[in-house]
């Protein structure tokens, strides 16, 4: 008992840690956020997804009770989410930015990899983010809404503000990742099919890069075919 009283004292001191800069950083963290989630969507059409029999309907858990929408809303909810990424690129409204980026990108994702794809790496990208950051500050800096605040006459966040209340989201995020990403190793030193089998890391590569063109547009890696050509 006392080892994990002791580990839990070392996580919340980890997680209460002041941060150089921990403000301005969350400020620069949601503008890279944003102009990286708008790049990501700029090859994806999600309004070919109408095209998808109903048959082909594979949800994940969480939307398993839902059916597929009708052929403009796949088009409507792009544009919500690409405007609501526009504004909390800006700063604008931006808790109500975060929610609408969670709820839009988390919907799209799960129904183009119920309609395309099996793997879910999609999902967890545009959902576990917005999700820790819809109760952080990462508006308070290099925004318009911290501009409006200070025409207001009101007090605005230094950017180099250090305090902990800024950088928790973060640090909590990174927890969570690592959590899924250890996961995965377990699970494949559980199965040892990646050092068994001789074809095994070639054909994954060839494989994950056959879906990714066919599901997302995205060309295939030119080192692709030389790795998928090796016994290792």
């Amino acid at each position: 008992m006392q080892f994990f009283q002791h580990l839990e004292r070392r996580y919340v001191r980890w997680l209460t840690r002041p941060e150089r800069n921990a403000a301005g950083r969350m400020g620069l963290y949601r503008i890279i956020y944003s102009f990286f989630y708008l790049w990501f969507l700029s090859p994806l059409r999600f309004d070919e997804l109408k095209l998808v029999p109903s048959s082909q309907w594979e949800p994940t858990i969480l939307l398993r009770r839902l059916s597929p929408l009708p052929e403009v809303g796949y088009t409507a909810m792009e544009m919500i989410l690409v405007t609501a990424l526009v504004l909390l690129l800006l700063g604008y409204k931006t808790r109500i930015a975060t929610l609408i980026v969670l709820i839009a990108g988390f919907g799209l994702a799960g129904f183009r990899t119920g309609f395309l794809m099996q793997e879910r790496t999609i999902v967890l990208t545009v959902f576990y983010v917005p999700l820790f950051m819809l109760v952080s500050k990462w508006g308070a800096t290099y925004s318009v809404d911290a501009l409006l605040k200070q025409k207001q006459g009101k007090d605005i966040v230094d950017p180099k503000d250090a305090s902990w209340r800024y950088i928790w989201p973060a640090r909590g995020l990174m927890v969570i990742l690592s959590i899924l990403f250890l996961s995965a190793a377990v699970v494949k030193v559980r199965e040892l099919s990646w050092l068994v089998e001789p074809r095994f890391v070639g054909d994954f590569v060839l494989s994950k890069g056959l879906k990714s063109y066919l599901a997302n547009g995205f060309p295939i890696h030119p080192l692709g075919p030389y790795i998928g050509q090796t016994n290792a």
